[in-house]
């Protein structure tokens, strides 16, 4: 802040006691001015040459730092002229490291490095910001800071960055530094044209609201709060010193807002604070996550993370809330500085997705081996329940995002995309590990069987989709590529389950009908043949899904699988055709009366079963090892179905 000309009656008021003072300061100035180079290149060494080899008392430390300063450190008039302050940049500038550095700053990094050189002499000091009144009585929009120090266990006032000279621009003339007028300031000079927005640092049993402070025209006495018992600052300072960060922002901001109900710095501050602290309690949440992902032993208290999410949720509430009710202009900047509220509820959703996703992610490396049927039901709804409320969370999420195409949210959306994906990929596979085991062959098992292989397919075909959508909004996550790749191998996976079960089923199903196929041609038996050939189409399918992956024993094993299902469906359709043919032929042998339509009816059959045989053939080919057997009986099917047309021939 630029001080242009130094009030006339504080002068006059200290006049005769800051000539005392300084002739008692004269030494320590000429040693803070005499400071080596070499000990001006950190605070700790400066800090250390300054303190006097510890002869110094409390107030000659507090000497010795302010003359440095102030005789050191510039006004950086750039950042008033490039509108940086309130942006992060200036802040970052006006560290007491970068200050001491640049040998220059604004009245924030002036309070910075002092306090910090306070701080390491061993010193009570604290940054007071606020408000003050120029000589013409203007006050400024923009703030001020400046310092109190506790002195013999008193505490004082000190700016400087005032006392450090200034510089008029209209004159063109700068003026040096007044060594005194702005070190130790008692309170009752100090709060003529320095009003801090806390109103403890008035140092005054009865401090004046900031309306008060602005309507005093300086001849009056100053003004009392006339709406407050005697405030004992001293007391309530030492409880601040022993709060921690947050509390310490809440309950100054408290009473900031208690004495100035509409103040825009504490409204900012407070909003600050509470958005700060939603987002680290966020992380943390986050990352406790990601530990528990990994740990199988530990439970997951999803009460107690929803608790914390709804804590947070309020968190960013507030911030807004406060935020929102800034009117001053420059301070509004900060707004853009924060997420909207609206992103907030979407990072907050996004987090319950990932407490579904967390839990699933550790279900799904489950051995379900271990698992009876009854059981393994149970734990899969419980994975399909993780799964689809991970989704359902994921979806709102995005949602709340659509419309913004700025770079940082198209990464959050791929984030979200990806994980949605692999929520539905670790869903999938638990589906697919479940299914894998046909070894109870009782047609309830094969149909809940089936029923997980459709859930798996399902699920991977919506991760598909998501993964689309994840390459249409960012490629660059490895995640998606990782799962385009396994996609096919799994959905081939799938596909030759549900062809085997499928043939198993209707093995199951309809073993009556194979065993006296003539009273049901019109009805189960082509049902049947349906269910085999759904059996070969699930087959094929596989084969079309898996042919562009790449070629490894994985992969041949799976291709095996299919031409199995495939095979073993047309064997069996074939079974099914040259059963009616021989069904027929021992009705013949048994009634001699030949049925008008019975002998081109078995050789329809005979037909149809040997073009399912020959529709077996590539398929049983390409089906391993295991087919060579499967290949012989073919054979020998189709001998006899020969043999037999032979004798339906001659009938």
């Amino acid at each position: 802040m630029l001080r242009h000309i130094t009030l006339f009656y504080l002068v006059l008021a200290s006049f005769g006691g800051i000539n005392a003072q300084a002739k008692d300061y004269a030494a320590i100035d000429t040693y803070a001015l005499n400071a080596p180079v070499e000990v001006c290149q950190s605070p700790n060494a400066l800090a250390h040459y300054l303190k006097g080899a510890g002869k110094f008392s409390e107030w000659e430390k507090a000497r010795a730092i302010y003359t440095w300063i102030t005789h050191n450190i510039h006004y950086n008039h750039s950042i008033i002229e490039q509108n940086l302050l309130g942006t992060r940049e200036n802040t970052l500038m006006q560290q007491a490291e970068n200050v001491l550095a640049q040998r220059s700053g604004v009245c924030e990094g002036y309070a910075n490095l002092y306090k910090t050189l306070a701080n390491s002499m061993g010193l009570s000091a604290e940054i007071v910001t606020g408000k003050v009144r120029r000589e013409d009585g203007q006050i400024p929009e923009i703030g001020h800071a400046w310092v109190s120090i506790k002195i013999g266990g008193e505490w004082s006032l000190s700016d400087p960055t005032w006392g450090a000279g200034y510089y008029d621009p209209d004159a063109g003339v700068h003026y040096p530094p007044n060594d005194d007028l702005y070190f130790l300031v008692p309170p009752a000079d100090m709060i003529r044209d320095h009003y801090p927005f806390d109103p403890i640092w008035q140092l005054n049993r009865y401090p004046m609201t900031q309306a008060q402070w602005e309507n005093w025209d300086l001849n009056s006495p100053a003004p009392k709060n006339a709406s407050t018992l005697a405030f004992f600052y001293a007391d309530t300072i030492a409880q601040m010193s022993m709060l921690d960060t947050l509390q310490r922002t809440l309950r100054t901001c408290s009473r900031i807002l208690r004495f100035n109900p509409n103040d825009d710095y504490a409204l900012t501050q407070l909003g600050l604070k509470m958005y700060e602290q939603g987002l680290v309690a966020l992380v943390d949440i986050y990352e406790s996550l990601f530990v528990l992902e990994s740990s199988s032993k530990q439970t997951i208290d999803t009460l107690r993370y929803n608790r914390q999410l709804e804590s947070i949720e309020q968190y960013f509430s507030q911030a807004w809330a406060y935020l929102s009710a800034v009117k001053t202009d420059r301070l509004q900047v900060v707004q853009q500085q924060v997420q909207p509220l609206e992103y907030m509820q979407a990072e907050l959703i996004f987090v319950r997705g990932h407490i579904h996703y967390t839990l699933l992610s550790r279900y799904s490396r489950e051995n379900f081996n271990q698992f009876n049927n009854t059981n393994l039901q149970l734990f899969l709804r419980r994975i399909n329940q993780e799964s689809e409320q991970a989704g359902t969370y994921y979806q709102q999420a995005l949602d709340l995002y659509a419309q913004d195409t700025t770079d940082a949210i198209v990464q959050k959306r791929a984030e979200i995309i990806f994980f949605w994906a692999r929520s539905m990929y670790l869903s999938a596979i638990s589906h697919l590990n479940a299914s894998a085991n046909r070894n109870n062959a009782n047609e309830e098992a094969l149909n809940a069987n089936l029923t997980l292989i459709l859930r798996g397919k399902s699920n991977l075909l919506n991760m598909k989709k998501a993964l689309d959508m994840g390459k249409s909004v960012s490629a660059g996550l490895s995640g998606f590529s990782e799962m385009g790749k396994d996609y096919p191998l799994l959905l081939a996976k799938l596909l030759a389950n549900e062809s085997l079960t499928r043939y198993d089923l209707v093995n199951q199903r309809y073993r009556l009908v194979f065993d006296n196929p003539l009273p049901f041609l019109n009805n189960n038996f082509g049902t049947a043949l349906d269910g085999y050939r759904e059996s070969e189409r699930r087959a094929v399918e596989g084969l079309k899904v898996i042919g562009g992956s790449s070629n490894n024993t994985e992969r041949q094993t799976i291709v095996q699988f299919l031409n199995a299902g495939g095979g073993l469906a047309n064997v069996q359709i074939g079974a099914y055709q040259a059963q009616v043919a021989y069904k027929l032929h021992e009705k013949l042998v048994k009634n001699p009366t030949l049925g008008p339509k019975d002998k081109s009816e078995a050789l329809l059959r005979i037909q149809q079963a040997k073009a399912a045989y020959v529709r077996a053939k590539p398929f049983l080919e390409q089906s391993g090892s295991s087919s060579r057997n499967m290949l012989s009986d073919l054979q020998s099917r189709e001998n006899r179905l020969e043999e037999l047309k032979k004798w339906w021939d001659l009938r």
